[in-house]
């Protein structure tokens, strides 16, 4: 009988240390809890909240807690309910608008308790909810950026698209790119971006509750080639001209193509007027068929597989074509008489048919309303003497000279008898 007693007690002595190991093991286990997935989805003003926990551990009460900080220190708490598949969801309601959240979970059962935390987030607001798309097609001056929207709040989406600056969390108040209205997936491109800068965007929709923006992305643009164009612009005429360009560095890649673009703006493009040449480090460009007595302003490009770069602008005019004159002199030689010089620097490219002086009592002598001496044609000075005026008169003088093209005149010489 003593020894069945001694068994029995050892028996019992047995279970009781492994009823205490197995609390034990409980009490370490869920110590060691994860999370395996979790899911927010927000409508304002309710956020549901679904995790699926990872632990070999009884749990017995899952608890999820918001707070405003990363520490915990003041929370709301909501306990969370288990479902079928083995995950665990909650609901909070009445959440006020447009404020961040942390999230973490109280995981309980008889021996221990334990918070876990992804550091996840959420915001719930009666604005759109959306996202930003990743960058690409990335060059040295451009890039697509786009976003999905995919939540108006039961408030229709009047216009989106993506905001972007060289400083972080841009705004509608930075460069922004429009993209159509409503929901779903749309992409912008970003252009005129300097070479080799860190750039930061956001996707953005509005509705009638305000403007909501997705997360922030980052790209940088590719290194641009080393261009330069010479100034300035040599052998100008009135329909042509010669620029120079080049490239000192490709940027790290194959150069495919260069020349000069030019237009009669500032900032000229590949877009505009374009004299292409063979791929060369300096290459000279014959600007052809311009228009005469106009400013052109003009640069070296060059193209790689990450965009085009431009040198440095420079501006030229072309000649006239009508005769370039200019009035040398003219003086009184009697109370009734004018000498006066001229000189015809150029006929403009076609030869000029007449030369003289032209003179009136008005300020600006032409030889359609005034009168005129003629001299014998051609390039260079020339003098004529004008006779039979009116004494103590002051007359205006100035020389002229005709070509198929018009008539140019020198300046205006005053003259007093």
């Amino acid at each position: 009988m003593k020894k069945i007693l001694s068994y029995i007690h050892i028996v019992i002595i047995a279970l009781g240390f492994a009823l205490v190991a197995c609390e034990r093991n409980e009490e370490v286990i869920v110590s060691t809890i994860s999370i395996e997935s979790e899911k927010v989805v927000t409508q304002y003003p309710i956020a549901t909240i679904t995790c699926v926990l990872q632990t070999q551990a009884t749990i017995e009460e899952v608890v999820a807690q918001l707070s405003q900080t990363q520490d915990f220190a003041d929370c709301i708490s909501q306990a969370m309910t288990l479902q079928e598949d083995g995950s665990y969801t909650t609901q909070f309601t009445d959440l006020p608008e447009d404020v961040l959240y942390y999230i973490r979970y109280d995981v309980r059962n008889r021996y221990s308790s334990q918070h876990v935390s992804q550091f996840t987030t959420l915001v719930v607001t009666s604005k759109p909810v959306l996202i930003t798309t990743e960058p690409e097609k990335i060059t040295m001056s451009s890039a697509w950026v786009g976003g999905n929207v995919k939540n108006d709040n039961g408030y229709d989406v009047t216009t989106r698209g993506v905001c972007y600056s060289t400083t972080e969390n841009p705004t509608v108040d930075n460069q922004t790119i429009y993209r159509g209205k409503g929901l779903g997936t749309f992409t912008c491109e970003l252009t005129g971006l300097l070479p080799e800068t860190v750039y930061y965007a956001r996707a953005f929709a509005t509705n009638a509750n305000g403007t909501a923006y997705g997360q922030q992305v980052t790209f940088t643009t590719k290194i641009a080639p080393a261009v330069y164009t010479i100034d300035p612009a040599m052998a100008i005429t009135a329909h042509s001209a010669i620029v120079s360009g080049g490239y000192t560095s490709d940027g790290g890649e194959t150069i495919t193509d260069c020349g000069i673009c030019y237009s009669f703006s500032p900032n000229p493009t590949t877009a505009d007027m374009v004299m292409a040449h063979t791929v060369s480090p300096s290459f000279d460009c014959t600007l052809a068929d311009l228009r005469p007595n106009t400013t052109y302003y003009a640069r070296a490009y060059v193209t790689n597989k990450n965009g085009t770069a431009y040198g440095n602008e420079i501006s030229f005019t072309t000649t006239t074509t009508l005769p370039v004159v200019e009035t040398i002199s003219a003086q009184a030689v009697s109370a009734t008489s004018i000498l006066a010089k001229g000189m015809v620097i150029s006929d403009g490219g076609y030869t000029a048919t007449e030369r003289g002086i032209c003179y009136s009592t008005n300020a600006e002598p032409t030889i359609n309303l005034s009168s005129k001496v003629t001299c014998e044609v051609g390039i260079g000075s020339f003098s004529c003497a004008i006779n039979n005026l009116k004494e103590a008169t002051t007359y205006y003088i100035r020389a002229y000279a005709i070509n198929s093209e018009g008539i140019g005149y020198g300046e205006t010489i005053e003259v007093k008898l």
